[in-house]
């Protein structure tokens, strides 16, 4: 196993997740964002699309803390070694 590649693997994916979560985390700018409207159906696109962004940055925010947690067991010399019952991966 070449932990450095798989470091490196690592460090770029942890890199890009970041920049995904910290996109999604933007706040729009002034007059970008639309209210879902009084009426039924009104901005029904918006609000699938908020809760969608919500879903995936949920999503991110796991790959995040998974690629985190790889790191620290390459530090630690564990990488390859289930967290649960310290049986090789």
């Amino acid at each position: 196993m070449n932990l450095d590649a798989i470091r490196v693997q690592l460090l770029e994916r942890r890199d890009a997740t970041q920049a995904r979560v910290a996109n999604l985390a933007k706040r729009p700018e002034r007059g970008e964002a639309q209210g879902f409207g009084k009426r039924i159906g009104d901005g029904t696109v918006e609000a699938i699309s908020r809760l969608t962004d919500i879903g995936v940055g949920t999503s991110l925010e796991v790959t995040l803390k998974r690629t985190e947690r790889a790191l620290a067991k390459l530090d630690e010399g564990t990488y390859g070694t289930c967290d649960a019952c310290g049986g090789p991966i």
